[in-house]
This record gives structure tokens, sequence and C-alpha cells, in this order.
């Protein structure tokens, strides 16, 4: 009997990381597959790396040129498929598998014949005891993503399975008759999105896509910022190409007036904050997408990152007793919880909450408060920060200033200055999207 698995790793310039990645999949406790290594033209020496360690071990395919996440994955998962698997494997470079992570994706496939993908439990690599997501729905009201379970403590609470429209390929499992019926990876995309697509055509093929909690890898996201908005072009443009081609008919013009307002409200920010080239890119990704182009970027498209100051880091080196209200955004009470523990000075930290159990479940390290037994106008002391979480702060209704309120994009309102600004804010959006709506 043949092997049942044909496993792709796709690598570009990540050389400790793939080996490391290659490792873990090798010592897993299922041994029936073939490892393919697929190299986007590193020049960091990976794929000579690669031979040295593991020679015949794996089989390594060497690209001339970049294709992108997508293009890798089609590159590998096309030479796996002359052998003739049941099963394939996607694996990003960055991730370390739990030994048995291999094995349960294959058993729950086995046993589930109605599902065509399944996904693991991603585990951040840098603090492994919290989730990057457990899979993930689109939402085509708001034309996004919402992953499951992100930022949440790994626990009993975390359901065994958890069905979803899509699961990401840093470690995916799929049936090759999936692959029969809806093809390849889309290569148009070059990155980001891809496997939200492939996933999404399986679902409308009629399979189930779940997310499989005993199957766990970690993942580490901190890689993936770099010191260019690579980023944010493929997110973006490939976030509004796939709306636009996948929404309903009757509803896509809603969902094109959402997704300009969802560009326009990145961008206010970002002018606000003296992000400059963030804004650039934002224009090129909406540009190139209203006039289908696809794949790679061309030159010049992909610009630094901006230098600016970190406002919401800066509270925390101002002030040290720091009262947080928590609005049910978990992604951004990590990012907040981070900034603290990053922060030159101690920092106390209070966390105020309608479901003060839960949220004292999640981080048990800090004392959380329940909302009726604390108010801003209760606390005397005026070194105390309030800090209070927030939709977007164009929305705030409260201008006092006694509060200062963050969301989800690091926007403060803090003082008039920020008052000023985003009072513009719902007048400038409705023609932005006026402007642009038509094109789209």
């Amino acid at each position: 009997m043949g092997k049942k698995i044909g496993i792709v790793i796709c690598n570009y310039n990540k050389k400790q990381f793939v080996l490391s990645c290659i490792q873990s999949v090798l010592d897993s406790s299922r041994k029936d597959f073939d490892v393919y290594v697929v190299d986007n033209a590193s020049t960091d020496g990976s794929a000579d790396a690669v031979k040295a360690a593991y020679g015949d071990r794996v089989i390594l395919i060497q690209n001339e040129q970049n294709l992108g996440g997508s293009g890798g994955f089609n590159t590998g998962l096309r030479a796996a498929r002359q052998t003739g698997y049941p099963y394939y494997m996607c694996v990003d470079n960055d991730i370390v598998m739990d030994e048995h992570n291999i094995e349960n994706l294959l058993c729950f496939l086995e046993e589930h014949h109605e599902v065509g993908i399944v996904g693991s439990k991603i585990c951040r690599m840098q603090h492994p005891e919290r989730l990057q997501e457990l899979g993930a729905r689109l939402d085509f009201e708001k034309c996004t993503h919402v992953p499951y379970y992100k930022d949440h403590l790994d626990n009993e609470d975390i359901p065994e399975v958890q069905d979803c429209d899509y699961v990401p390929a840093c470690s995916l499992m799929v049936r090759d008759e999936v692959i029969d019926k809806i093809g390849l990876l889309p290569e148009e995309n070059f990155i980001y999105w891809d496997d939200m697509e492939w996933c999404y055509k399986a679902k409308l093929a009629g399979y189930r896509v779940a997310a499989y909690r005993q199957a766990k890898v970690l993942h580490d996201m901190g890689t993936n910022s770099g010191d260019t908005y690579f980023s944010t072009y493929y997110f973006w443009r490939n976030r509004i190409r796939f709306f636009a081609r996948y929404t309903p008919q009757d509803q896509r013009e809603a969902a094109i007036g959402t997704l300009l307002e969802n560009v326009f409200q990145t961008m206010y920010g970002c002018y606000y904050k003296g992000k400059t080239n963030q804004i650039s890119i934002m224009m090129h990704a909406l540009d190139d997408a209203i006039h289908h182009l696809t794949g790679k970027a061309a030159e010049g498209k992909i610009l630094p990152k901006d230098a600016i100051e970190d406002r919401v880091a800066g509270l925390f080196e101002t002030y040290h007793n720091v009262v947080v209200e928590f609005n049910g955004d978990y992604k951004l009470l990590q990012d907040i919880v981070k900034k603290i523990q990053k922060a030159e000075t101690e920092v106390s930290l209070r966390i105020v909450s309608d479901d003060a159990e839960e949220v004292q479940r999640q981080y048990p390290e800090y004392p959380v408060i329940k909302r009726d037994q604390v108010s801003i106008e209760t606390v005397e002391d005026l070194s105390v920060l309030w800090l209070a979480m927030c939709e977007h702060v164009s929305k705030v209704e409260d201008h006092s200033l006694k509060k200062v309120y963050i969301d989800p994009y690091s926007n403060l309102l803090e003082n008039e200055r920020d008052l000023q600004h985003f009072a513009g804010y719902q007048y400038n959006k409705d023609l932005f999207v006026r402007m642009w709506k038509v094109l789209l």
C-alpha cells in the first residue's frame, strides 16, 4: 500500500524556520507521508540548507522565481499529485507541529467523510497558551473574516470541532477528490485570501470545512510583519476581489459600499498618524482590484513601513495604573496587554467587564471587576488611565475626555486634537464612498 499523504511546505527566505518546520513534520507520530519542500527562489541559502540537513528525506523543488504562497503550494501539489495520494497537506514554513498533528487530521478526515478540508488548531509561537484561531467564518455583511477564538486561552472551553468557512493553509489537510472538483489554490492572489477562497469553493462544492482542536501547531506570526507593507497590499487587494466576486448579486452594491468604508476607515486613521506610505499602498490595492490586476504586485507598489510614534505604547510609559474597559474584543485586549508587558516600567492593570468571570478565566493574572461595581466616577486617583475599548473612535459619543478611547486600529480619542480630526470622519467617508463606488 502506498503512502497516504503528500505534504507540501512552501518556503521563501526563512531558512531557520523551514528547517524547524521540516524537523517537526519528520518527528510526527504518523509516518506514511512524503514531504515536498517548495523553495520560492530564496536568496538566504534555504534550498542548500534543506539539502544539507535532509537530503533525500524530503523532495526539494526549487522555483526559478517567487510564485507567492499560492503558486508555491500549487507547484508542490502538482508534483505530489503525480504520485497520487488520497490526502494532501499545505504547511507554512513558520509553523512547528505537535507530534500528533498529522495523525489527528488524517483520522478526522477518515472518520468524517463529508468534510473536505480540515485545519489544525493554531496557537501563537511566542504565546503558545493562546490561540491564533480555530478556523474562521466569512462575514459577507461586513466584508471581512472573523477568526474563531482568536487570542483565547487554549483550554477545555475550546470546542473539539469548529465548523467554519475556511482554515489557514499554514496547516490544513485536503482530500484529493476535493482538488479534483475545485482545482488548486487561486494563483492570481499570489498570497493572502488564497486559502480563504479555496476553502470557500470547497464549501460551495458541498463539502464541510472544519478545524479540529486535537490537531495543533505553533505559528510564528511575528515573522510576517517585515519592514514593508507587503502584507497590507495583498490582504486588501485580494479581500476586495473576493467579496466583489462571491457576494450574491442582490447584496453586491451594499458589499461594495462596505468595502470602501473599510478602506477609508483605515486610511483616515493612517493620515492622522502620518502613515503616508500605508495610504499609498491602500490606494494601489484598491486601484488594482478595480482594474483586475492580480498576481505579484508591480514594481514600486510595495513601500517601506512608515516610521511613526506608537502613541498606545506611550500611554503606558506615562501612566502606571491602568483600567481597561473591555468590550468583548479579545484581540484588542491582547494587543493592549502585550504593550503593557513591554513597557519599561511596571504597569498595574485592572480589567472591567460585564462578563467578569469569563475574562478572569482568560486573564487569570490580572484582577477583573464587574462593570456595575466600578465606574470612572468612583476612581478618584488622577494618575489612573481609564482606557475604554471601542469599535472605532469615530463612533464614540462621549467627548468629555475623562476616558481615553482605543479601537482595534490603534486610534486614540485622548485630546481635543483627536476629537477635531475624527469629527470630520462621517462627511469625508461619505464623499470617498460616493467617488469610488461607481468605479468598483
